[in-house]
C-alpha cells in the first residue's frame, strides 16, 4: 500500500495498514534541520525516511508589482511584516480605520491574475505517490484581522456589520479564485484542499456562535 492508497482509504473510513503520516504546520527551516538530523539531501527523502504519506504543494508566488504601505515592503495584501509580528495591534494594518463598504470596494485587492502556476503541475507529478494536499491557506478569518487588527475585526462585527461582511466576502472572493486556479492546474490529481482558520483560544471561543454563524460561516 503506497501512501496515496492509505490516505484515500484512511479518508474513505476503510482499514489500512498502518495510520497515515503527515508534517503539517512544519515550517521549512525545522524541515531543513530534520533533514539534516536525519542525513537527508531533500525532503522527498526524509518524507520516505519517515513514512509521511501527504505532500503539500507551494503556494503559487505572486508575481505582481511590488506593494508598499507606509514606506515600508509590503505583502500582495498590502500588510507589512510589522503588522503580522504585531499581532494585537492595529498600527501597521492598512485598514484599521475602514468606516464604509465604499471604502472596502477601493481598496487595491490581490488579483488571482498576479499569482504563478507555472509549478503546480509539475509539483504534483513529481510526487504522485503521495496523497497531495493542494497547499490552499485561505486564512479568511485572519487575512481580515491582519487587515483590519484583531480588535477592530471584533469590534467590527458589532458596530460595522456591513463593512465586515464586505470586508469577509472580498476576501473570500480571493481565495475561491486561488483555489480554483490551484485545482484547474491540478488536474484531478489534488486529493485534499486544506483551508486553515482558527476560531478558539485555550479557554473559549473568539467570537459567539451566533457571530460566527452570521459572518463567518457563510
Amino acid at each position: 500500500m503506497n501512501s496515496k492508497e492509505r490516505v484515500m482509504r484512511a479518508i474513505s473510513h476503510k482499514e489500512t495498514d498502518r495510520v497515515p503520516f503527515d508534517m503539517f504546520a512544519t515550517g521549512p527551516e525545522n524541515k531543513r534541520s530534520i533533514m539534516k538530523y536525519c542525513n537527508k539531501k531533500s525532503f522527498e527523502e526524509l518524507y520516505l525516511h519517515l513514512g509521511i504519506d501527504l505532500w503539500e504543494l507551494d503556494p503559487m508566488p505572486y508575481v505582481g508589482e511590488k506593494r508598499f504601505y507606509c514606506g515600508e515592503e509590503a505583502d500582495y495584501w498590502g500588510i507589512t511584516q510589522k503588522a503580522y509580528n504585531d499581532g494585537d495591534s492595529s498600527n501597521q494594518c492598512p485598514l484599521r480605520d475602514v468606516s464604509s463598504v465604499d471604502e472596502v470596494e477601493s481598496y487595491p485587492w490581490p488579483d488571482i491574475k498576479d499569482f504563478s502556476d507555472e509549478f503546480i503541475e509539475s509539483d504534483i507529478d513529481s510526487h504522485n505517490n503521495f496523497a497531495i494536499i493542494g497547499g490552499v491557506w485561505a486564512p479568511i478569518f485572519h487575512n481580515v484581522t491582519w487587515l483590519c487588527g484583531f480588535e477592530n475585526t471584533l469590534a467590527n462585527f458589532m458596530l460595522q456589520p456591513e463593512v465586515s461582511h464586505a470586508l469577509l466576502r472580498k476576501v473570500t472572493d480571493f481565495w475561491v479564485d486561488y483555489t480554483n486556479k490551484v485545482l484547474e492546474k491540478g488536474k484531478g490529481k489534488i486529493q485534499i484542499i486544506e483551508n486553515c482558520n482558527d476560531f478558539g483560544t485555550q479557554n473559549s471561543l473568539i467570537m459567539s456562535p451566533e457571530i460566527f454563524r452570521e459572518f463567518i460561516k457563510p
